[in-house]
Protein backbone atom coordinates (compact mmCIF):
# COMPACT_ATOMS: atom_id res chain seq x y z
CA UNK A 1 0.00 0.00 0.00
CA UNK A 2 1.39 3.26 -0.93
CA UNK A 3 2.38 5.48 2.18
CA UNK A 4 1.95 8.81 0.68
CA UNK A 5 0.71 10.37 -2.69
CA UNK A 6 4.45 11.21 -3.61
CA UNK A 7 6.39 8.03 -2.44
CA UNK A 8 9.68 7.75 -3.77
CA UNK A 9 9.86 10.39 -6.02
CA UNK A 10 13.42 11.11 -5.78
CA UNK A 11 13.75 7.34 -7.13
CA UNK A 12 11.55 7.99 -10.40
CA UNK A 13 13.20 11.70 -10.43
CA UNK A 14 16.48 9.57 -10.70
CA UNK A 15 15.57 6.90 -12.78
CA UNK A 16 14.12 9.19 -15.14
CA UNK A 17 17.12 11.05 -15.47
CA UNK A 18 19.03 7.87 -16.49
CA UNK A 19 16.50 7.03 -18.65
CA UNK A 20 17.09 10.57 -20.46
CA UNK A 21 20.35 11.69 -20.18
CA UNK A 22 21.34 10.92 -23.78
CA UNK A 23 18.38 13.50 -24.78
CA UNK A 24 18.73 15.56 -22.19
CA UNK A 25 22.44 16.12 -22.35
CA UNK A 26 21.64 17.06 -26.63
CA UNK A 27 19.02 19.51 -24.92
CA UNK A 28 21.25 21.27 -22.49
CA UNK A 29 24.35 21.84 -25.36
CA UNK A 30 21.95 22.59 -28.21
CA UNK A 31 19.66 25.12 -26.52
CA UNK A 32 22.22 26.78 -24.71
CA UNK A 33 24.99 27.18 -27.55
CA UNK A 34 22.30 28.61 -29.48
CA UNK A 35 21.03 31.24 -27.01
CA UNK A 36 24.04 32.01 -26.06
CA UNK A 37 26.77 31.18 -28.51
CA UNK A 38 25.83 34.56 -31.08
CA UNK A 39 26.59 37.63 -28.87
CA UNK A 40 30.67 37.91 -29.43
CA UNK A 41 29.68 37.80 -33.67
CA UNK A 42 27.38 40.50 -32.88
CA UNK A 43 29.63 42.39 -31.21
CA UNK A 44 32.35 42.12 -33.41
CA UNK A 45 29.51 43.40 -36.18
CA UNK A 46 28.28 45.73 -34.39
CA UNK A 47 29.60 46.70 -31.38
CA UNK A 48 32.21 49.20 -32.99
CA UNK A 49 30.19 50.68 -35.14
CA UNK A 50 27.64 53.06 -34.32
CA UNK A 51 26.22 53.66 -37.32
CA UNK A 52 25.10 49.98 -37.94
CA UNK A 53 23.64 49.82 -34.26
CA UNK A 54 21.81 52.49 -35.02
CA UNK A 55 20.25 51.31 -38.10
CA UNK A 56 19.55 48.18 -36.76
CA UNK A 57 17.89 49.93 -33.78
CA UNK A 58 15.79 51.65 -36.31
CA UNK A 59 15.19 48.08 -38.18
CA UNK A 60 13.77 46.32 -35.06
CA UNK A 61 11.30 49.70 -34.30
CA UNK A 62 9.41 48.50 -37.84
CA UNK A 63 6.44 46.88 -37.25
CA UNK A 64 6.97 43.49 -39.21
CA UNK A 65 9.91 42.98 -36.64
CA UNK A 66 7.92 43.69 -34.03
CA UNK A 67 5.30 41.86 -35.10
CA UNK A 68 7.81 38.63 -35.31
CA UNK A 69 10.53 39.40 -32.05
CA UNK A 70 8.68 41.88 -29.95
CA UNK A 71 9.11 45.03 -28.52
CA UNK A 72 11.89 47.34 -26.84
CA UNK A 73 11.94 49.77 -24.42
CA UNK A 74 15.32 50.91 -24.72
CA UNK A 75 15.65 54.27 -26.59
CA UNK A 76 18.53 55.28 -28.76
CA UNK A 77 20.67 55.91 -26.39
CA UNK A 78 20.45 52.98 -24.00
CA UNK A 79 20.82 50.53 -27.26
CA UNK A 80 23.70 48.12 -27.29
CA UNK A 81 24.18 44.61 -28.29
CA UNK A 82 22.35 43.13 -25.38
CA UNK A 83 19.55 44.89 -25.96
CA UNK A 84 19.36 43.88 -29.41
CA UNK A 85 20.71 40.25 -28.81
CA UNK A 86 17.43 40.01 -26.40
CA UNK A 87 14.91 41.41 -28.47
CA UNK A 88 16.40 39.19 -31.46
CA UNK A 89 16.20 36.13 -29.70
CA UNK A 90 13.95 35.76 -26.53
CA UNK A 91 10.49 35.56 -27.74
CA UNK A 92 12.04 33.68 -31.08
CA UNK A 93 14.17 30.87 -28.35
CA UNK A 94 10.91 31.26 -26.11
CA UNK A 95 9.24 29.35 -28.43
CA UNK A 96 11.62 26.48 -29.07
CA UNK A 97 12.24 26.04 -25.46
CA UNK A 98 8.26 25.44 -25.19
CA UNK A 99 7.94 23.31 -28.42
CA UNK A 100 11.03 21.04 -27.27
CA UNK A 101 9.18 21.22 -23.14
CA UNK A 102 5.95 20.45 -24.51
CA UNK A 103 7.06 17.10 -26.63
CA UNK A 104 9.20 15.89 -23.91
CA UNK A 105 6.11 16.54 -21.37
CA UNK A 106 3.51 14.74 -23.35
CA UNK A 107 5.92 11.90 -24.31
CA UNK A 108 6.43 11.03 -20.57
CA UNK A 109 2.61 11.33 -19.48
CA UNK A 110 -0.19 10.64 -21.76
CA UNK A 111 1.76 8.74 -24.18
CA UNK A 112 3.07 6.54 -21.63
CA UNK A 113 -0.13 6.32 -20.63
CA UNK A 114 -1.42 5.28 -24.08
CA UNK A 115 1.21 2.58 -24.04
CA UNK A 116 0.93 1.24 -20.95
CA UNK A 117 4.19 1.82 -19.02
CA UNK A 118 2.81 4.01 -16.81
CA UNK A 119 0.57 1.30 -15.50
CA UNK A 120 3.46 -0.81 -14.93
CA UNK A 121 5.20 1.71 -13.20
CA UNK A 122 1.96 2.36 -10.57
CA UNK A 123 2.07 -1.19 -9.98
CA UNK A 124 5.01 -0.85 -7.99
CA UNK A 125 4.81 0.69 -4.77
CA UNK A 126 4.74 3.84 -5.63
CA UNK A 127 2.97 6.99 -5.05
CA UNK A 128 -0.06 8.18 -6.85
CA UNK A 129 1.49 11.41 -7.99
CA UNK A 130 5.24 10.38 -7.71
CA UNK A 131 5.86 10.38 -11.49
CA UNK A 132 3.97 13.14 -12.34
CA UNK A 133 6.35 15.30 -9.22
CA UNK A 134 9.25 13.72 -10.57
CA UNK A 135 8.79 14.80 -14.20
CA UNK A 136 8.13 18.42 -13.06
CA UNK A 137 11.36 17.71 -11.08
CA UNK A 138 13.26 17.11 -14.02
CA UNK A 139 12.12 19.48 -15.79
CA UNK A 140 12.98 21.99 -13.12
CA UNK A 141 16.43 20.38 -12.87
CA UNK A 142 17.09 20.50 -16.85
CA UNK A 143 16.13 24.25 -17.10
CA UNK A 144 18.05 25.38 -14.18
CA UNK A 145 20.97 23.85 -15.75
CA UNK A 146 20.54 24.93 -19.34
CA UNK A 147 20.04 28.70 -17.30
CA UNK A 148 22.94 28.00 -15.74
CA UNK A 149 25.25 26.96 -18.96
CA UNK A 150 23.76 29.67 -21.22
CA UNK A 151 24.80 32.20 -18.19
CA UNK A 152 28.30 30.90 -18.49
CA UNK A 153 28.47 31.03 -22.49
CA UNK A 154 27.08 34.79 -22.05
CA UNK A 155 29.87 35.93 -19.58
CA UNK A 156 32.74 34.23 -21.04
CA UNK A 157 31.83 36.30 -23.91
CA UNK A 158 32.68 39.28 -22.11
CA UNK A 159 31.01 41.71 -24.61
CA UNK A 160 30.47 45.23 -23.29
CA UNK A 161 27.01 46.42 -21.40
CA UNK A 162 26.16 42.42 -20.66
CA UNK A 163 26.82 41.70 -17.31
CA UNK A 164 26.45 38.78 -14.93
CA UNK A 165 22.44 39.72 -13.58
CA UNK A 166 21.82 40.94 -17.01
CA UNK A 167 23.09 37.63 -18.27
CA UNK A 168 21.51 35.23 -15.92
CA UNK A 169 17.81 37.46 -16.11
CA UNK A 170 18.22 36.55 -19.95
CA UNK A 171 18.90 32.92 -19.28
CA UNK A 172 16.35 32.39 -16.31
CA UNK A 173 13.65 33.91 -18.72
CA UNK A 174 13.96 31.40 -21.35
CA UNK A 175 14.16 28.81 -18.75
CA UNK A 176 10.96 29.68 -16.79
CA UNK A 177 9.41 29.59 -20.08
CA UNK A 178 10.35 26.07 -20.70
CA UNK A 179 9.17 25.31 -17.32
CA UNK A 180 5.67 27.03 -17.93
CA UNK A 181 4.64 25.67 -21.44
CA UNK A 182 5.95 22.01 -20.14
CA UNK A 183 3.32 22.77 -17.15
CA UNK A 184 0.99 23.45 -19.75
CA UNK A 185 1.62 20.33 -21.71
CA UNK A 186 1.49 18.49 -18.02
CA UNK A 187 -2.10 20.03 -17.67
CA UNK A 188 -3.00 19.07 -21.82
CA UNK A 189 -2.29 15.51 -20.48
CA UNK A 190 -4.68 15.77 -17.73
CA UNK A 191 -7.54 17.23 -19.20
CA UNK A 192 -7.08 14.85 -22.84
CA UNK A 193 -7.34 11.39 -23.12
CA UNK A 194 -4.76 10.92 -26.27
CA UNK A 195 -1.22 12.26 -26.80
CA UNK A 196 -2.13 13.67 -29.71
CA UNK A 197 -5.06 15.98 -28.31
CA UNK A 198 -2.84 16.83 -25.39
CA UNK A 199 -0.37 17.30 -27.83
CA UNK A 200 -2.41 19.78 -30.02
CA UNK A 201 -3.93 21.78 -27.07
CA UNK A 202 -0.45 22.70 -25.74
CA UNK A 203 0.76 23.76 -29.33
CA UNK A 204 -2.49 25.57 -29.98
CA UNK A 205 -2.12 27.45 -27.04
CA UNK A 206 1.23 28.28 -27.67
CA UNK A 207 0.42 29.92 -30.97
CA UNK A 208 -3.07 31.59 -30.40
CA UNK A 209 -0.66 33.56 -27.33
CA UNK A 210 1.96 34.45 -30.40
CA UNK A 211 -0.63 35.82 -32.61
CA UNK A 212 -2.50 37.82 -30.04
CA UNK A 213 1.15 39.24 -28.46
CA UNK A 214 1.63 40.59 -31.99
CA UNK A 215 -1.74 42.28 -31.94
CA UNK A 216 -1.17 44.11 -28.64
CA UNK A 217 2.45 45.18 -29.01
CA UNK A 218 1.73 46.96 -32.34
CA UNK A 219 -1.75 48.37 -31.16
CA UNK A 220 -2.07 48.13 -26.83
CA UNK A 221 1.26 47.03 -25.58
CA UNK A 222 0.11 47.24 -22.01
CA UNK A 223 -1.90 44.53 -22.49
CA UNK A 224 0.74 42.34 -23.39
CA UNK A 225 1.52 42.08 -19.75
CA UNK A 226 -1.31 39.91 -19.58
CA UNK A 227 0.09 37.57 -21.89
CA UNK A 228 2.46 34.49 -20.65
CA UNK A 229 4.35 34.69 -23.76
CA UNK A 230 5.22 38.03 -23.39
CA UNK A 231 6.45 37.67 -19.95
CA UNK A 232 9.57 36.46 -21.94
CA UNK A 233 10.83 39.94 -23.15
CA UNK A 234 8.94 41.88 -21.03
CA UNK A 235 11.94 41.93 -18.61
CA UNK A 236 13.46 44.63 -20.63
CA UNK A 237 16.85 42.88 -19.92
CA UNK A 238 20.18 44.85 -20.52
CA UNK A 239 18.00 48.40 -19.85
CA UNK A 240 16.60 48.34 -16.89
CA UNK A 241 16.62 44.40 -15.88
CA UNK A 242 13.19 44.18 -14.86
CA UNK A 243 12.47 40.78 -12.69
CA UNK A 244 8.41 41.03 -11.82
CA UNK A 245 7.50 39.24 -15.48
CA UNK A 246 10.07 36.23 -13.98
CA UNK A 247 7.80 36.05 -10.80
CA UNK A 248 4.65 36.24 -13.17
CA UNK A 249 5.71 33.11 -14.40
CA UNK A 250 6.62 31.48 -11.32
CA UNK A 251 3.48 31.94 -9.85
CA UNK A 252 1.36 30.89 -12.70
CA UNK A 253 3.53 28.11 -12.89
CA UNK A 254 2.72 26.82 -9.06
CA UNK A 255 -0.79 27.49 -9.73
CA UNK A 256 -1.13 24.98 -12.71
CA UNK A 257 0.93 22.79 -10.68
CA UNK A 258 -1.26 22.61 -7.95
CA UNK A 259 -4.35 22.10 -10.26
CA UNK A 260 -3.01 19.56 -11.81
CA UNK A 261 -1.85 17.55 -9.04
CA UNK A 262 -5.31 17.69 -7.93
CA UNK A 263 -6.88 16.50 -11.71
CA UNK A 264 -4.35 13.65 -11.66
CA UNK A 265 -5.53 12.58 -7.77
CA UNK A 266 -9.11 12.72 -9.08
CA UNK A 267 -9.06 10.58 -12.16
CA UNK A 268 -8.28 7.32 -13.14
CA UNK A 269 -4.99 5.62 -15.05
CA UNK A 270 -5.98 6.16 -18.83
CA UNK A 271 -9.09 8.73 -17.71
CA UNK A 272 -9.56 12.09 -18.84
CA UNK A 273 -12.17 15.02 -18.29
CA UNK A 274 -11.92 15.53 -21.95
CA UNK A 275 -12.94 12.27 -23.63
CA UNK A 276 -13.03 11.73 -27.31
CA UNK A 277 -16.37 11.98 -28.98
CA UNK A 278 -17.72 8.61 -29.49
CA UNK A 279 -16.95 7.47 -33.32
CA UNK A 280 -19.37 5.98 -36.26
CA UNK A 281 -20.81 2.54 -35.62
CA UNK A 282 -19.64 1.52 -39.09
CA UNK A 283 -16.16 3.10 -40.27
CA UNK A 284 -15.60 5.64 -43.58
CA UNK A 285 -14.96 3.85 -46.37
CA UNK A 286 -12.09 6.40 -47.11
CA UNK A 287 -10.53 4.45 -44.10
CA UNK A 288 -10.08 1.47 -46.06
CA UNK A 289 -7.41 3.71 -47.74
CA UNK A 290 -3.85 4.25 -46.75
CA UNK A 291 -4.27 8.32 -47.71
CA UNK A 292 -7.71 8.26 -45.57
CA UNK A 293 -6.18 6.20 -42.56
CA UNK A 294 -3.32 8.88 -42.72
CA UNK A 295 -5.76 12.28 -42.96
CA UNK A 296 -8.16 10.70 -40.09
CA UNK A 297 -4.74 10.11 -37.51
CA UNK A 298 -3.75 13.74 -38.35
CA UNK A 299 -7.10 15.20 -38.88
CA UNK A 300 -6.86 17.83 -35.92
CA UNK A 301 -3.01 18.02 -36.48
CA UNK A 302 -3.98 19.43 -40.31
CA UNK A 303 -6.62 21.50 -39.22
CA UNK A 304 -4.92 23.60 -36.48
CA UNK A 305 -2.01 24.02 -38.39
CA UNK A 306 -4.08 25.48 -41.25
CA UNK A 307 -5.91 27.83 -39.32
CA UNK A 308 -2.83 28.54 -37.34
CA UNK A 309 -0.92 29.59 -40.56
CA UNK A 310 -3.52 31.69 -42.01
CA UNK A 311 -4.52 33.58 -39.18
CA UNK A 312 -0.63 34.24 -39.14
CA UNK A 313 -0.49 35.26 -42.78
CA UNK A 314 -3.71 37.21 -42.24
CA UNK A 315 -1.41 38.76 -38.73
CA UNK A 316 1.42 40.00 -41.05
CA UNK A 317 -0.78 41.06 -43.97
CA UNK A 318 -2.98 43.67 -41.42
CA UNK A 319 0.34 45.84 -40.70
CA UNK A 320 0.91 46.76 -44.17
CA UNK A 321 -1.48 49.53 -44.24
CA UNK A 322 0.06 51.72 -41.52
CA UNK A 323 3.87 50.65 -42.18
CA UNK A 324 4.59 52.69 -44.88
CA UNK A 325 3.69 55.78 -42.80
CA UNK A 326 6.29 54.56 -40.35
CA UNK A 327 9.21 53.95 -42.50
CA UNK A 328 8.79 57.57 -43.69
CA UNK A 329 10.14 59.03 -40.65
CA UNK A 330 13.47 57.07 -40.75
CA UNK A 331 16.27 57.77 -43.86
CA UNK A 332 18.07 54.56 -42.10
CA UNK A 333 15.17 52.49 -42.43
CA UNK A 334 14.79 53.77 -46.40
CA UNK A 335 18.53 53.23 -46.96
CA UNK A 336 18.17 49.65 -45.54
CA UNK A 337 15.30 48.64 -46.93
CA UNK A 338 14.12 50.48 -49.73
CA UNK A 339 16.84 48.88 -52.32
CA UNK A 340 14.79 49.69 -55.45
CA UNK A 341 12.00 52.38 -56.37
CA UNK A 342 10.24 49.91 -58.75
CA UNK A 343 9.11 48.47 -55.62
CA UNK A 344 7.21 48.96 -52.74
CA UNK A 345 7.78 48.58 -48.82
CA UNK A 346 4.99 46.40 -48.38
CA UNK A 347 6.40 44.11 -51.44
CA UNK A 348 9.89 43.87 -50.19
CA UNK A 349 8.53 43.14 -47.19
CA UNK A 350 6.10 40.87 -48.11
CA UNK A 351 9.46 38.83 -50.19
CA UNK A 352 10.57 38.27 -46.52
CA UNK A 353 7.38 37.21 -45.01
CA UNK A 354 7.51 34.92 -47.84
CA UNK A 355 10.65 33.55 -46.07
CA UNK A 356 9.04 32.81 -42.65
CA UNK A 357 6.13 31.31 -44.14
CA UNK A 358 7.87 28.46 -45.88
CA UNK A 359 10.01 28.09 -42.48
CA UNK A 360 6.89 27.23 -41.12
CA UNK A 361 4.97 25.21 -43.83
CA UNK A 362 8.50 23.13 -43.76
CA UNK A 363 7.97 22.05 -40.14
CA UNK A 364 4.12 21.61 -41.11
CA UNK A 365 4.64 19.00 -43.24
CA UNK A 366 8.41 17.89 -42.08
CA UNK A 367 5.88 17.02 -38.48
CA UNK A 368 3.92 15.07 -40.97
CA UNK A 369 6.47 12.61 -42.50
CA UNK A 370 8.34 12.21 -39.06
CA UNK A 371 5.25 10.47 -38.05
CA UNK A 372 6.18 7.59 -40.43
CA UNK A 373 9.32 6.89 -37.52
CA UNK A 374 7.61 7.98 -34.74
CA UNK A 375 5.04 5.25 -34.81
CA UNK A 376 7.25 3.04 -36.48
CA UNK A 377 9.36 2.98 -33.10
CA UNK A 378 5.98 2.00 -31.52
CA UNK A 379 5.24 -0.68 -33.33
CA UNK A 380 1.61 1.21 -35.08
CA UNK A 381 2.52 -0.01 -38.63
CA UNK A 382 3.57 -3.91 -38.32
CA UNK A 383 0.17 -4.65 -39.01
CA UNK A 384 -0.01 -2.85 -41.89
CA UNK A 385 3.00 -3.30 -43.49
CA UNK A 386 2.23 -7.34 -42.76
CA UNK A 387 -0.84 -7.01 -44.97
CA UNK A 388 -0.41 -7.29 -48.73
CA UNK A 389 0.80 -3.89 -49.04
CA UNK A 390 3.85 -2.69 -51.03
CA UNK A 391 6.37 -0.95 -49.10
CA UNK A 392 6.76 1.79 -51.92
CA UNK A 393 3.06 2.55 -51.77
CA UNK A 394 3.14 2.77 -47.67
CA UNK A 395 6.53 5.27 -47.95
CA UNK A 396 5.59 7.39 -51.34
CA UNK A 397 2.36 8.26 -49.83
CA UNK A 398 3.70 9.11 -46.82
CA UNK A 399 5.98 11.17 -48.66
CA UNK A 400 3.17 12.91 -50.80
CA UNK A 401 0.75 13.60 -48.00
CA UNK A 402 4.06 15.76 -46.96
CA UNK A 403 4.47 17.31 -49.85
CA UNK A 404 0.56 18.45 -49.94
CA UNK A 405 0.57 19.68 -46.81
CA UNK A 406 3.77 21.55 -47.18
CA UNK A 407 2.25 22.72 -50.50
CA UNK A 408 -0.94 24.00 -48.63
CA UNK A 409 0.04 25.57 -45.78
CA UNK A 410 2.35 27.95 -47.60
CA UNK A 411 -0.82 29.00 -49.49
CA UNK A 412 -2.75 29.41 -46.67
CA UNK A 413 -0.42 31.32 -45.09
CA UNK A 414 -0.26 33.84 -48.47
CA UNK A 415 -3.51 33.80 -48.41
CA UNK A 416 -4.22 34.97 -45.03
CA UNK A 417 -1.72 37.85 -46.22
CA UNK A 418 -3.72 38.69 -49.22
CA UNK A 419 -6.98 39.24 -47.72
CA UNK A 420 -5.91 41.08 -45.15
CA UNK A 421 -3.44 43.21 -46.97
CA UNK A 422 -6.28 43.80 -49.59
CA UNK A 423 -8.41 45.06 -46.71
CA UNK A 424 -6.14 47.40 -45.41
CA UNK A 425 -4.35 49.31 -48.04
CA UNK A 426 -5.70 51.37 -50.50
CA UNK A 427 -3.63 50.12 -53.50
CA UNK A 428 -3.19 46.26 -52.49
CA UNK A 429 -0.91 43.94 -54.29
CA UNK A 430 -2.58 42.12 -57.03
CA UNK A 431 -3.07 38.23 -56.04
CA UNK A 432 -1.08 36.79 -58.55
CA UNK A 433 1.98 38.83 -57.31
CA UNK A 434 1.56 37.22 -53.88
CA UNK A 435 1.14 33.76 -54.84
CA UNK A 436 3.91 34.13 -56.83
CA UNK A 437 5.67 35.70 -53.89
CA UNK A 438 5.05 32.61 -52.40
CA UNK A 439 4.55 29.22 -54.29
CA UNK A 440 8.03 30.13 -55.53
CA UNK A 441 9.32 28.44 -52.03
CA UNK A 442 7.93 25.12 -52.63
CA UNK A 443 10.93 23.23 -53.95
CA UNK A 444 13.10 24.33 -50.88
CA UNK A 445 9.61 23.08 -48.71
CA UNK A 446 10.46 19.97 -50.73
CA UNK A 447 13.98 19.62 -50.41
CA UNK A 448 13.93 19.64 -46.75
CA UNK A 449 11.22 16.37 -47.37
CA UNK A 450 13.55 15.06 -48.96
CA UNK A 451 16.51 15.35 -46.63
CA UNK A 452 14.09 13.65 -43.85
CA UNK A 453 12.81 10.98 -46.87
CA UNK A 454 16.43 9.98 -47.12
CA UNK A 455 17.33 9.97 -42.77
CA UNK A 456 14.27 7.38 -42.81
CA UNK A 457 15.23 5.10 -45.18
CA UNK A 458 19.08 4.78 -43.96
CA UNK A 459 18.88 6.40 -40.25
CA UNK A 460 15.67 6.68 -39.32
CA UNK A 461 16.86 7.28 -35.30
CA UNK A 462 18.29 10.51 -36.27
CA UNK A 463 15.65 11.87 -38.39
CA UNK A 464 15.68 14.51 -36.02
CA UNK A 465 18.75 16.07 -37.14
CA UNK A 466 16.14 17.71 -40.10
CA UNK A 467 15.07 20.05 -37.22
CA UNK A 468 18.23 21.53 -36.85
CA UNK A 469 18.89 21.94 -40.63
CA UNK A 470 15.64 23.42 -40.86
CA UNK A 471 16.23 26.29 -37.88
CA UNK A 472 19.81 26.41 -39.31
CA UNK A 473 18.60 27.28 -42.84
CA UNK A 474 16.27 29.71 -41.47
CA UNK A 475 18.67 31.84 -39.42
CA UNK A 476 21.26 31.60 -42.40
CA UNK A 477 18.59 33.22 -44.76
CA UNK A 478 16.74 35.57 -42.12
CA UNK A 479 20.04 37.14 -40.22
CA UNK A 480 22.84 36.47 -42.49
CA UNK A 481 22.93 39.59 -44.36
CA UNK A 482 23.26 41.19 -40.84
CA UNK A 483 25.37 38.68 -39.16
CA UNK A 484 27.65 38.27 -42.25
CA UNK A 485 28.39 34.82 -42.59
CA UNK A 486 30.91 33.25 -44.29
CA UNK A 487 29.84 31.87 -47.52
CA UNK A 488 30.49 28.16 -47.29
CA UNK A 489 27.95 28.14 -44.92
CA UNK A 490 25.66 30.43 -46.31
CA UNK A 491 26.23 27.77 -49.01
CA UNK A 492 24.48 25.39 -47.10
CA UNK A 493 21.11 26.80 -46.24
CA UNK A 494 18.48 25.88 -49.33
CA UNK A 495 16.35 28.64 -48.37
CA UNK A 496 18.84 31.06 -49.51
CA UNK A 497 18.87 29.46 -53.54
CA UNK A 498 15.22 30.78 -53.57
CA UNK A 499 14.90 34.16 -54.99
CA UNK A 500 13.01 36.40 -53.22
CA UNK A 501 10.17 37.63 -55.35
CA UNK A 502 9.28 40.30 -56.64
CA UNK A 503 12.26 41.90 -55.21
CA UNK A 504 14.62 39.44 -57.10
CA UNK A 505 14.41 38.44 -60.35
CA UNK A 506 13.07 34.78 -61.04
CA UNK A 507 16.08 31.83 -61.24
CA UNK A 508 14.17 28.97 -62.76
CA UNK A 509 17.64 27.10 -63.62
CA UNK A 510 18.07 27.17 -59.35
CA UNK A 511 14.71 26.26 -58.99
CA UNK A 512 14.73 23.49 -61.51
CA UNK A 513 17.55 21.90 -59.72
CA UNK A 514 16.73 21.81 -56.51
CA UNK A 515 13.40 20.45 -57.58
CA UNK A 516 15.57 17.34 -59.23
CA UNK A 517 17.39 17.27 -56.25
CA UNK A 518 14.43 16.59 -53.87
CA UNK A 519 13.17 13.70 -56.52
CA UNK A 520 16.65 12.43 -56.10
CA UNK A 521 16.67 12.30 -52.28
CA UNK A 522 13.11 11.04 -52.39
CA UNK A 523 13.92 8.20 -54.60
CA UNK A 524 17.22 7.21 -52.67
CA UNK A 525 15.22 7.68 -49.49
CA UNK A 526 12.82 4.89 -50.82
CA UNK A 527 15.76 2.61 -51.57
CA UNK A 528 16.70 2.59 -48.11
CA UNK A 529 13.36 1.83 -46.78
CA UNK A 530 12.50 -0.96 -48.81
CA UNK A 531 15.59 -2.69 -47.60
CA UNK A 532 15.92 -2.10 -43.74
CA UNK A 533 13.73 -3.70 -40.65
CA UNK A 534 11.20 -1.85 -39.34
CA UNK A 535 12.73 -0.02 -35.71
CA UNK A 536 11.32 -0.83 -32.27
CA UNK A 537 12.25 2.19 -29.13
Amino acid sequence: MHQTYFYRTSFLFFHLLRRDWKKLLLWISLLSFFVGGFASSIQEIYGKNKASLQGMFETLRNPAMIALCGPTKATSKEFSVGTMYAQEMLLFTSIFFAIMSIFHVIGRTRQEEEDGIRELVNAFPVGRLSCTTALLFEMAFIHVVIAGVTTMILQLQHVPNMNFLSNFLFSASLSLQGILWGVVALLGAQLFSSAISARSFSLISLGVLYLIRMGTDLKAESFSWFNPLSWSYLINVYVKNNYFPLLLVVLLSLFLVGMILFLEKSRDLGGSFFSEREGRQNARKSLLSLHGLFFRLQKLFIFSWGIGLFILGAAYGSIFGNIGNFFKKSVIIKQMFLHSASYSLQEQFMSTLCLIFATLSTIFALSSLMKLVSEEKRDHWSQIIAMPQSRAMFYFIHVMFADFLGVVGQILSILGLYCAQYFVMKTPIPFFEVLKAGIVWIPAIIFSIGILACFIGFLPRLSVVIWGYVVFSFLISYFGPLMKFPKIVRKLAIFLYIPQLPVDSMNWESIIVISLFSIGLVLLGFLGYQRRDLILD
